[in-house]
């Protein structure tokens, strides 16, 4: 009987052993657990917190992408727009170049006509030739006017062929 007393107090003595050890591993996987709990709650604030910066970083990069779209297609139609005021001033050019050698050559033709004539006249006419000699003189004057008038024209054309060259570049420089 002894022997089953010191058997049954050894059994008791494992058994709060072990119901201590059960009670410190359940504390231990208690803690375990709200450890866990925490940690999910946090990774959950965290992936909230970037989901919202995707968002918001998406939201801009497609602000940017619209605005980007739109700059590019004002800019195309500021080219064309440019290209038909170049064609235009091409044009006006040409015709005033045009006129102004039409004119040249009718001054031309004048001056070889008046001075055929001149060369007719007696001497007595030649206190007369003083007057066309002054036209003539007055006509020269205008051709040189028209001439530094068309070498104007030809520079503002050039002026404006570079700013369309600038502006193409712009577009080629925002479109890369």
């Amino acid at each position: 009987m002894e022997l089953l007393e010191r058997r049954f107090a050894t059994g008791e003595a494992e058994t709060r052993k072990l119901r201590n050890s059960i009670k410190t591993a359940r504390n231990a996987l208690s803690e375990s657990n709200s450890r866990l709990e925490q940690d999910n709650r946090n990774l959950g604030e965290k992936l909230a917190t970037c989901e919202a910066e995707v968002r918001k970083s998406r939201d801009t990069m497609e602000a940017c992408k619209n605005a980007r779209t739109e700059s590019i297609s004002r800019l195309e139609h500021e080219n064309g727009h440019l290209k038909e005021k170049l064609a235009t001033c091409e044009v006006e050019l040409r015709k005033s170049r045009d006129s102004m050698e039409a004119g040249k050559n009718s001054l031309t033709e004048s001056i070889s006509r008046l001075e055929h004539e001149n060369g007719k006249l007696s001497k007595e006419e030649e206190e007369e030739k003083v007057k066309p000699l002054k036209a003539i003189a007055d006509l020269e004057g205008r051709i040189g006017e028209m001439e530094k008038i068309t070498k104007e024209k030809d520079e503002a054309l050039l002026g404006r062929e570079e700013e369309k060259r600038k502006a193409i570049r712009e577009l080629c420089l925002l479109i890369d």
